[in-house]
């Protein structure tokens, strides 16, 4: 109710128009996955990102093997372990972390390191898996590209660097992480 007050605010919608555009976006969005509010976020996520520490990250849930339960993608950007420094990131990129819901806990599949946004899952599937496309850029890689990272069956590839680029006509799918959706553990509680 509130995000359909807002609506109505920024874009002049009454409720009821406002109520018909959220259950077609919620719908379009959640078909494949989507970056997840962060007042929503499972508590065994919560539980996640406060062991490992995370100051500031970006989360997105989607089914990447079509069980019907959704796996998280953690986009890992800062921590805190107490000297102030973080093993998250580099002139790469930073870590992308893709997590298995086991009871009610998050198992780790992959550590993706030197990944950037746009973080998109892709139609093709490999193993059973959606493949993901994370950007490639900096630390010395020009030009940037996109990798299509495939699962091997147990995991997804933990470096992107050493993966080939998506081709143009791979690039189907839906982009989940962006530059702009990135939080701190302050204001998911």
């Amino acid at each position: 109710m509130v995000l359909a007050r807002m609506l109505k605010t920024r874009l002049g919608l009454d409720v009821t128009q406002s109520c018909r555009l959220l259950i077609v976006v919620s719908f379009a969005l959640f078909s494949i996955g989507s970056s997840i509010a962060s007042d929503n976020l499972p508590p065994a996520l919560i539980k996640f990102i406060a062991d490992t520490k995370l100051t500031r990250y970006g989360v997105a849930l989607t089914d990447l093997n079509d069980d019907g339960f959704e796996e998280a993608l953690v986009y890992a950007i800062a921590s805190k372990d107490g000297d102030g420094s973080d093993d998250f990131c580099g002139s790469g990129g930073c870590t992308l972390y893709v997590l298995s819901l086991h009871g009610n806990t998050y198992r780790r599949v992959s550590r993706i390191t030197i990944a950037k946004p746009p973080i998109r899952v892709l139609h093709a599937k490999t193993n059973g898996w959606h493949d993901i496309s994370v950007r490639v850029c900096g630390g010395g890689i020009y030009p940037c590209y996109n990798a299509d990272l495939r699962f091997s069956g147990h995991a997804y590839p933990t470096n992107p660097s050493v993966v080939s680029p998506v081709p143009d006509d791979k690039q189907a799918g839906m982009t989940l992480l962006t530059d702009d959706v990135f939080r701190t553990p302050s204001t998911n509680q």
